[in-house]
């Protein structure tokens, strides 16, 4: 959380971040390099060979320069978090918000049950994990109709932190008091028309045409952008998923894939992204997976 607040207040320009036990050093190392337990390398600045380094790049994905002895657990963290505390360093290169998609589903591939149920497929580390992400990024994103099946708090809970800004796509009003009620967080709403709107001090209403039936996810990026939020997490659904996969607006996928499997279910996000072609699939830059409790997590970058 220092880092993110350090980062979004950074004027400087950023060589390297050194970070020690009870400190944060920005372009300048330590009195003692030894201290060094990790360091982010931007334009410059000096490796420390006996502790983790790493660069990020513009997709959030971490590239280790040095992996450093041990610290397996540290270099997991780093993978999982670090971006979304130095998002706006991130941003400033793309003009937009650094964007991840997080969901859990089956080994089939499902994330309900035929008749919608969904609670729990993710494990309770995926819960933490989870509303971790919440406490680091700037705003969650969900459509209206998960807003309306799944009354969703998006707060944090779990851990500490801040609740993000709470971010609704659609015209329908419905639900939308469970959101006042879960927190004092911001609340925007996008919505197609000014008829669509209503008045309350509690919620900013921003107007973007649709285009083919859809409020586009790169105008609501854009938009998000220019009112400094600089990193969302896209909750859900499946639509509004699959939407800004199509339109590019997601930088990382993570999947908690559980030892679970239903036969039949609601799909994932993908249900709606189909392809002819398998060279047409969807293909991450780079991927790794990772245990979670009694799970596997997988994260790609787009």
């Amino acid at each position: 959380m220092e880092l993110k607040h350090r980062a979004a207040s950074l004027s400087e320009d950023l060589e390297a971040i050194y970070v020690t036990s009870d400190r944060i050093f920005w372009n300048s190392l330590p009195v003692n390099i030894k201290d060094i337990e990790w360091s982010v390398i931007f334009n410059g600045g000096t490796p420390n060979p006996e502790t983790p380094c790493l660069k990020i790049e513009d997709n959030g994905m971490i590239e280790f320069l040095n992996p450093g002895s041990g610290c397996e657990n540290l270099r997991k963290n780093l993978r999982l978090y670090l971006p979304f505390c130095l998002a706006p360093l991130i941003t400033k290169k793309v003009g937009r918000p650094l964007a991840i998609s997080h969901f859990a589903q089956t080994l089939d591939g499902f994330t309900a049950t035929v008749s919608g149920h969904s609670k729990w497929i993710g494990n309770n580390e995926n819960l933490v994990h989870a509303h971790r992400i919440r406490a680091l990024v700037d705003a969650v994103i969900i459509g209206n109709n998960t807003l309306r099946d799944d009354h969703p708090k998006l707060n944090v809970r779990h851990v500490e932190g801040r609740d993000p800004a709470r971010v609704v796509i659609g015209d329908n009003n419905h639900s939308v008091q469970s959101l006042l009620d879960s927190s004092n967080a911001p609340i925007i709403r996008f919505v197609s028309n000014e008829s669509h709107c209503f008045e309350n001090e509690n919620i900013q209403h921003i107007i973007i045409p649709k285009e083919n039936g859809m409020i586009p996810g790169i105008s609501i990026m854009k938009s998000l952008y220019e009112q400094g939020i600089q990193s969302v997490l896209v909750e859900g659904g499946a639509s509004t998923t699959s939407r800004f996969i199509k339109e590019k607006q997601i930088d990382i996928v993570q999947y908690h894939i559980a030892p679970i499997l239903l036969g039949k279910g609601i799909p994932n996000f993908l249900n709606d992204h189909s392809v002819t072609y398998i060279e047409d699939g969807l293909r991450f830059h780079s991927f790794h997976f990772h245990p979670i409790g009694d799970a596997i997590m997988f994260t790609g970058y787009l």
